[in-house]
């Protein structure tokens, strides 16, 4: 056979035979042949375990020499991820273990978007917006509409260090309007506050004083706030 019928053998022994479903469940183009088992040159493979990048140990703390490919990249931190808590029974860290899949899309859709950059992105600045409203109403703050004055977090505890920080930079304010010490700030709560309240105290130079928690009532009364 001449070289140019070796060359057409070779490469119509390494097309795509069908295709396969990966553990994402997306299907991936089934592709024989290829020498070093899917990875090196042209040669594809969709098979994880069956290639050279499933039996090189992985660095953990720098970046590897070559990558891998995205398929064999997602299987394999899907692997570590394996053995962690199922989401759905987690009900003690305050996350959200569930939401409509609606909302799970808006998110996706959302990954690449700045929402920061008011100018190039309104819109998410306008929901933003609307979402404080919303929430400073829920909480009694009612009749405020656009007016209602907050921001977003990524979580709880960035709420609780930004809401601290106001109260703190509020109570230093009224105190010098007083004429009196701003040096020695203190905060009393009980103590089955949320955990990051004692790290504000802690970052932000504020004395914790913390109230008992009886059996009955379990909220924190105000006779005993004051006493502190």
């Amino acid at each position: 056979a001449s070289a140019s019928e070796k060359t057409a053998t070779k490469a119509a022994s390494r097309k795509p035979q069908g295709s396969i479903t990966m553990a994402d469940g997306n299907k991936r183009p089934r592709v024989e042949g290829g020498g070093d088992g899917g990875g090196g040159g042209n040669s594809l493979s969709s098979y994880t375990y069956a290639t050279r990048y499933a039996v090189r140990e992985m660095p953990k703390f720098e970046m590897p020499e070559n990558g891998y490919p995205a398929a064999v990249a997602r299987q394999l931190i899907d692997d570590e991820r394996r053995l962690d808590s199922n989401p759905a029974l987690n009900l003690a860290s305050f996350v959200t273990t569930w939401m409509e899949p609606e909302a799970e899309e808006i998110m996706r859709e959302s990954f690449n978007v700045n929402a920061v950059d008011v100018m190039q992105y309104p819109s998410c600045t306008e929901i933003h917006n609307r979402c404080v409203s919303i929430l400073a109403d829920l909480f009694h703050a009612e009749g405020l509409n656009e007016s209602a004055m907050g921001t977003a977090t990524i979580g709880s505890s960035e709420a609780i260090m930004l809401a601290g920080l106001s109260m703190k930079f509020k109570w230093k304010k009224r105190m010098k309007a007083l004429g009196k010490d701003t040096s020695k700030p203190n905060l009393v709560m009980g103590y089955h506050v949320q955990v990051c309240w004692e790290k504000f105290c802690r970052y932000w130079e504020v004395e914790a004083r913390f109230v008992d928690v009886e059996s009955d009532p379990y909220t924190l009364e105000a006779d005993k706030a004051l006493a502190l």
